[in-house]
């Protein structure tokens, strides 16, 4: 199911599936760790509602991510590794102020044609937009993954590289990652 637009004062779009039980529940623990001052990861949908728990929105619908494969990022480091990418949705930080996230990985290419909110219309989207991949939310100390490494091999390039930066998540501060990432 997808993160309720509701959260981040959109509508519904054509194409967005909610399940307000799930969102409720998953809300109440995403606040609970954040009361207790816990380190947050959420990857794929858990990426979205982190996005969505730190102040930013979604893009409700986009193109090009559902195709269970590998595509090519790039971290903050110019480091390219690939991920998977089987979403719809993507998490939407830009109208954060700059210093609660940091971007950590994009997508190498644009993947979508077609961004979509909540009215679905077009996103107007900046030149210099990036699709995400790997964003730390630094108010709520969370590490959002739009993809997938779980479905990745071990020792794939892209999966060592999650594995350095989480760990640099878990047992440093953001001070690090951005030097490292």
């Amino acid at each position: 199911a997808d993160v309720d637009p509701s959260y981040y004062n959109e509508n519904v779009g054509t194409y967005t599936s909610i399940n307000p039980s799930r969102d409720k529940k998953e809300i109440e623990i995403y606040k609970e760790a954040i009361a207790l001052n816990k380190k947050i990861i959420g990857i794929c949908r858990g990426s979205q509602l982190t996005c969505v728990m730190a102040g930013g929105k979604l893009v409700q619908h986009c193109t090009g991510h559902g195709i269970m494969g590998t595509h090519k990022i790039k971290w903050k480091s110019d480091e390219e590794s690939a991920i998977t990418s089987t979403h719809h949705q993507m998490q939407y930080p830009f109208d954060l102020p700059k210093e609660d996230y940091i971007m950590c990985a994009y997508s190498l290419s644009k993947k979508s044609d077609v961004y979509l909110d909540g009215d679905n219309n077009p996103i107007d989207i900046p030149k210099n937009f990036v699709e995400p991949e790997v964003v730390v939310y630094t108010k709520i100390d969370a590490i959002a993954i739009q993809g997938h490494p779980e479905y990745l091999d071990k020792e794939d390039e892209g999966v060592i590289k999650i594995k350095e930066v989480l760990n640099e998540f878990f047992i440093a501060d953001f001070k690090n990652i951005i030097e490292t990432v």
